[in-house]
């Protein structure tokens, strides 16, 4: 009974593990999708911005507002490579944390599966004690009633 007592803390310390790495997992998950708004509100920002000096540029502007707008441009690609650095760095901090869950998960399971073993044999040595038990008080009646019947009572 003890080993059975031991496999279900190990079970349970495992569970408790698993639910905490599905809610870090649920939290990266969620960093990865605004890592992925903000990468795509940039990416429509820079486009629009783009067909907007465009725009400018085909009516005619002066050169400091055409530097401006090519400056201003230069500065959203590189905020837009940050933004796709920080999705695969998010990508990559979710794909951990699926591995972490993914490995307590086995534990769990695998726990699980040593304490159904451990059950079925000690099912079976109860099994075995209660048949052995049943022939010894059969072997009992039959030995009490053969001296019963040689004795003549």
């Amino acid at each position: 009974m003890a080993k059975s007592h031991v496999i279900q803390t190990l079970i349970e310390n495992s569970r408790a593990l698993m639910d905490s790495r599905a809610r870090d997992l649920q939290k990266a998950r969620q960093s990865q999708d605004q890592a992925n708004e903000y990468l795509k509100m940039l990416t429509d920002y820079r486009r629009d911005y783009h067909a907007e000096m465009q725009r400018v540029l085909m009516q005619g502007t002066e050169t400091i507002t055409s530097n401006y707008y090519r400056d201003f441009l230069v500065s959203l690609d590189k905020a837009l490579e940050q933004a796709r650095q920080a999705v695969e760095d998010q990508n990559a901090i979710v794909q951990g944390h699926t591995q972490a869950w993914n490995h307590e998960r086995v534990r769990v399971n695998t726990f699980g599966k040593l304490q159904e073993r451990n059950e079925r044999a000690i099912q079976r040595k109860v099994s075995t004690q209660e048949q052995k038990a049943s022939d010894e008080f059969g072997n009992r009646a039959r030995k009490h009633h053969s001296l019963s019947t040689s004795l003549g009572f």
